[in-house]
């Protein structure tokens, strides 16, 4: 009995932390365009501009086009894998190739979901709006 309340304890987690993720990108000045869902997926991750910025792997260029294409077009060279350590991860989507190690796991948003998952809810509601995350600069 118990395993069955942790597991719907991390469903729960879970889908509150994907509504309160789309909602605190939705804060970003500007509003992201298009929208960001909380229930429909379609047109989000590698597809939408602000989320793929965010899920970009550091070692590739998002502002650059033809790489963003081929990221979005499965390309064999511009793989994406669990390995891949995406900007989100980073403070302020910055990735020192020298130090790869520095500054990682203290991305704003991994911060704040940490945060919503491990204290509550409510801890990450007095926090500022993660306008940075909008606008990780290009690398």
């Amino acid at each position: 009995q118990l395993n069955e309340s942790s597991d719907g304890a991390r469903g729960d987690d879970s889908v509150g932390l994907k509504c309160a993720v789309a909602d605190w990108l939705m804060e970003c000045t500007p509003t992201p365009n298009p929208t960001v869902h909380k229930q429909d997926k379609s047109g989000q991750g590698f597809y939408h501009d602000v989320m793929g910025r965010l899920l970009c792997p550091v070692d590739y260029d998002w502002s650059n086009p033809t790489v963003r294409s081929f990221i979005q077009d499965y390309h064999p060279d511009f793989c994406v894998t669990a390995c891949s350590w995406p900007s989100f991860l980073y403070k302020d989507g910055c990735y020192d190739p020298q130090n790869p190690t520095k500054d990682l796991f203290k991305g704003e948003l991994l911060i704040k979901a940490f945060k919503h998952v491990f204290t509550s809810p409510s801890s990450t509601d007095k926090e500022r709006p993660i306008d940075s995350l909008c606008h990780i600069p290009y690398f």
